[in-house]
């Protein structure tokens, strides 16, 4: 089992790299992953801040959502 800094760290790589990545897929994939490593963090202590969710791709051009 992963401990609270652990989950923490990897919600945080996985959040920061969603924001760069360059396929929509990958991000998606990436920001899930976050996702699920923040709540498994959040039942062994704070809920960690990841930051926003990356900006949306329509179409191969970024979009504000």
């Amino acid at each position: 089992m992963m401990t609270y800094d652990e989950l923490v760290e990897l919600a945080g790589l996985c959040s920061r790299n969603s924001r760069i990545a360059t396929s929509r897929e990958v991000a998606t994939e990436l920001w899930r992953m976050a996702k699920e490593y923040q709540a498994q963090a959040a039942k062994l202590g704070a809920f960690p801040e990841i930051g926003d969710e990356p900006p949306r791709w329509n179409w191969g051009r970024l979009t504000v959502a």
